[in-house]
Order: structure tokens, then C-alpha cells, then sequence
């Protein structure tokens, strides 16, 4: 159950997001860094 979970989220707020950015030509190490610094700043509340 947990990783069924786990994988849901992971396709979720991973790798839509890259996925999203690809088309816009963003390198890759710049959409990651954004989506952690995003998960980070929901994570801290």
C-alpha cells in the first residue's frame, strides 16, 4: 500500500513536472532544482 502510494507521488510531483518542462527547452538540472526547491518549501509548514 505505502508504495503504491509512494510511486503515485512520485509521478505526481516528479515526473509530470519534468515532463511539463521538457517542451520548454528548460535544462533538466533547472526544472529538478525547481521542483525540490518547490517540495522543500511545502514540506517546512
Amino acid at each position: 500500500m505505502l508504495l503504491a502510494i509512494g510511486s503515485l507521488l512520485t509521478q505526481l510531483l516528479v515526473l509530470l513536472p519534468i515532463a511539463w518542462l521538457g517542451w520548454l527547452h528548460i535544462p533538466n538540472w533547472l526544472s529538478m532544482t525547481s521542483i525540490v526547491l518547490c517540495i522543500a518549501w511545502c514540506l517546512v509548514d
